[in-house]
């Protein structure tokens, strides 16, 4: 009984170690992203964000956003080429640009 507690303790430490994987992880398929604040929808609670390229994204809990928000991300690629089906892993305020400025330089 004695070996059997000794041997689980010293898995279990390993196993802690050397921690668990998900498959996204182990293969690398995150991916930085920035984003500026675009829409608030109260009703629905979901902001809607707009990246580099002009592509809509939109994530819940608009309680603490502004329109003109900058917003970085990790992304998730989910293992494809297709950009549409990625998804918010991490979402992070970056800081605030005045929209009508920044808009006026384009």
């Amino acid at each position: 009984m004695k070996r059997l507690i000794i041997l689980l303790i010293t898995v279990m430490s390993l196993l802690t170690c050397v921690g668990f994987k998900t498959p996204e992880e182990e293969t690398g398929n995150y991916y930085p992203r920035a984003f500026v604040v675009d829409k608030l929808d109260y009703e629905k609670d979901i902001v809607i964000v707009v990246d580099a390229v002009g592509m809509e994204w939109d994530f819940p809990e608009c309680d603490d956003w502004e329109k003109g928000d900058m917003v970085v991300a990790i992304m998730c690629n989910n293992g494809t080429e297709i950009i549409t089906d990625d998804y918010f892993v991490e979402i992070r305020f970056a800081g605030y640009i005045d929209p009508v400025e920044y808009w006026s330089y384009y």
